[in-house]
């Protein structure tokens, strides 16, 4: 990367424990430009999954939607991904990749489930929100209409002209962009990064 004063700095290695001080990598993902500039990346790639198959839990609700993210968890199962649907009711898409045998394993224990395609196309939405796991039910009476829920990661998009986010505070929750964290620490890790102000400052 290029620190504010011109300065370049690097991050990360080949080997796992390489963090003395910031972790600048970490630091610069979601930065927006606002700490220094990247100028080079280094990426890590996996070869495609050998085998892939999805299962799918239809006509359940906000509460059925939970019940299952925690019966997934006990059946310590791995899925690459889980995407419930909202509409008239809660469907939940839930899929296994990786070496054929593991993947057979893991459907053999959903085998409750029935067999399914995963949704092609993109999520319908344009606009993110995000709250806890657990508060769906609190996301569907703010919503009303259809959306689709990451429920392990309480994100979400739903197709809304103008997002309310007062309705999404009342329970810790947000709409349109997520609110900083933690903004004094931003402001103090931009402050040691780019003491004289020359690069964007932080959005409030």
């Amino acid at each position: 990367m290029i620190r504010a004063d011109g300065t370049r700095a690097k991050g990360g290695g080949k080997v796992v424990k390489t963090v003395a001080g910031f972790d600048l990598p970490k630091l610069m993902c979601g930065s927006w430009g606002t700490l220094g500039m990247i100028a080079t990346v280094t990426f890590r790639v996996h070869p495609l999954p050998e085998a892939s198959a999805t299962v799918v839990a239809r006509g359940l609700d906000a509460a059925g939607v939970n019940e299952l993210v925690s019966a997934v968890r006990r059946l310590q199962v791995e899925p690459a991904a889980m995407m419930a649907v909202r509409r008239e009711s809660y469907e939940v898409w839930i899929r296994f990749e990786g070496f054929r045998a593991g993947v057979e394993q893991q459907r053999g224990k959903m085998r409750d489930l029935a067999d399914a395609t995963w949704p092609s196309g993109e999520p319908a939405g344009n606009v993110r929100f995000g709250a806890l796991p657990t508060q769906l039910p609190q996301v569907e009476q703010a919503l009303g209409g259809g959306f689709c829920w990451y429920p392990t990661l309480g994100l979400g998009l739903a197709a809304v002209s103008s997002p309310d986010n007062r309705r999404f505070a009342a329970f810790g929750g947000w709409i349109g962009s997520p609110p900083p964290s933690s903004p004094e620490l931003h402001q103090a890790v931009k402050s040691r990064l780019d003491p004289d102000a020359r690069l964007p400052r932080l959005s409030q």
